[in-house]
């Protein structure tokens, strides 16, 4: 078996998931991505060439003036096409196709030409709306209908105007309709539900939770941070990249300046230089993104509980790290994290309700007490190992559903 799989980013958690799934699958891989970076020796940043640098340079500039994000870079697009061609993949895995890397409708009309089984898993919700990868925090239905007249244009991935989110919805529409064997992968049944009631509905739509290295996260102690952190007060950790009002930026703050800071000290990890700076003055600790997950895990074991002010979240990757590490979560309600909260291992309060978040503060210490519990679980739920299985799973019955219609690559 001949696996491709494509991602905007080679790490970060798109990227991870990406790699990850194909690191122990013991078969022909290769991965392609774009940005960051990506250690395994399967993997191959698309565009390396002088020439290709240049040009793709020159196209991605174009494409950003004019927010094409997905609907650009056609040389770079070809060049993947070309590399699609060479290997001769059995399936080919997609993930993130927005962040101005490829041409999505070009690529999908290959794909569906070439007759190659796809399996694409959503990360968020871009593949089925105009634009923005999430739409919750805005309260916007209109994806539902042709995303006509959006009212969100500086959302994640940002448009130019009204006409093009409504060519882009149709494009995409489309070009993925047309597609006859793909299988499409939700993290959580949040998401899942979402799709089914968009564009997609047609299509087969199944959900994998994502899962993390249980080798790197878990409880780990290396005093990597006791320059920053002060170990005599209870230390209340958030993680996110970047750290955006839909991520709760501005709900940390204010929550910052409600604990009781002779008990609690509030540490966000992922934030900008700029933020580290504000929020000094808020007695906030900020640490930049860290790509060491080690670190993370150092982090997730080092703290009392793990607060997560996301509005929207497609599953909420974080909390499982954290629970892996032995932290109990107070999360807001909202996106796949209602899925992975239970009473075993956090609470849940009302999204925007910070200060119900420190109201449940205290009965975190209960909760600690079943540190081993909250470990034991997060393993038997949401090892990579249980992942990477039933992606196998997927891959092997796509084939064998297309082996009858397969048509052999020019």
């Amino acid at each position: 078996m001949r696996i491709i799989a494509i991602n905007m980013w080679g790490q970060l958690s798109t990227g991870n998931i990406a790699s990850g799934i194909l690191k122990t699958f013991d078969g022909d891989k290769k991965f392609f991505y774009k940005y960051g970076k990506c250690s395994e020796d399967f993997a191959q940043k698309i565009c390396t060439t002088i020439f290709s640098k240049i040009i793709n340079r020159i196209e991605t500039k174009i494409a950003k003036h004019f927010l094409k994000d997905g609907f650009g870079n056609s040389y770079a697009t070809l060049r993947l096409i070309r590399q699609i061609k060479k290997y001769k993949p059995d399936v080919v895995h997609l993930h993130n196709l927005h962040g101005i890397f490829v041409n999505v409708p070009m690529l999908l009309k290959f794909l569906q030409k070439s007759k190659i089984p796809v399996v694409w898993t959503l990360h968020d919700c871009w593949t089925f709306t105009g634009h923005c990868g999430y739409f919750d925090y805005v309260n916007c239905n209109k994806w539902l209908s042709g995303c006509q007249n959006c009212e969100h244009l500086d959302l994640y991935t940002p448009a130019i105007n009204k006409n093009q989110v409504k060519k882009y919805y149709k494009l995409k529409a489309n070009a993925i309709n047309k597609l006859d064997n793909v299988v499409f992968v939700t993290p959580s049944l949040w998401l899942t539900e979402l799709a089914k009631q968009s564009y997609l509905k047609d299509k087969q739509i199944i959900t994998i939770n994502n899962a993390i290295d249980l080798t790197n996260f878990k409880p780990v102690d290396n005093k990597t941070f006791d320059n920053v952190i002060d170990r005599s007060k209870k230390i209340l950790l958030a993680v996110a990249c970047p750290f955006s009002e839909r991520k709760g930026y501005s709900d940390y703050i204010k929550f910052g300046q409600l604990i009781d800071k002779d008990i609690y000290q509030l540490v966000m990890v992922g934030v900008y230089p700029e933020q580290v700076q504000e929020l000094k003055q808020y007695d906030i600790v900020g640490i930049p993104r860290t790509y060491n997950q080690v670190e993370l895990a150092e982090l997730y074991s080092l703290a009392y509980c793990f607060i997560n002010m996301t509005y929207e979240e497609a599953f909420g990757l974080v909390n499982i790290e954290a629970m892996a590490c032995g932290c109990p979560i107070i999360s807001y309600a909202t996106g796949g994290c209602v899925e992975i909260i239970n009473e075993r291992n956090g609470i849940l309060v009302p999204k925007g309700n910070y200060k119900e978040i420190l109201y449940n503060l205290d009965k975190i210490q209960d909760l600690k007490q079943n540190k081993q519990a909250i470990i034991d679980e997060t393993i038997a739920k949401y090892s990579n190992e249980i992942m990477i299985q039933k992606y196998i799973d997927i891959y092997i019955k796509i084939i064998e559903n297309s082996k009858n219609n397969f048509v052999k690559m020019k």
